[in-house]
């Protein structure tokens, strides 16, 4: 059970650090750029594309980090345990 939960709650945490990823990925492009980014759009260049490819998955990888750790350091702190299928 504790497995379970402790499952549930790191999906929901990575899910809210990606959407808020996603929003901060897109906030800051806009701010260098006035394009408005597609990457299926044909007046949106290559090179732009891969940049916004690889922005986006920079910010998913930053956010899943935050998100696991986060959920493990507040599982800790309210159980008093080492998180299910993490080492010690």
């Amino acid at each position: 059970m504790k497995k379970l939960t402790y499952n549930a709650l790191s999906t929901v945490a990575g899910i809210v650090a990606a959407i808020a990823a996603r929003k901060i990925v897109s906030a800051l492009w806009r701010s260098d750029t006035e394009t408005p980014l597609n990457p299926a759009d044909r007046r949106t260049s290559w090179q732009e594309a891969l940049a916004w490819g690889l922005a986006t998955a920079a910010g998913a990888a930053v956010a899943r980090v935050v998100a696991l750790r986060g959920t493990a350091t507040g599982w800790e702190k309210v159980t008093g345990e080492t998180p299910p299928g993490v080492a010690a």
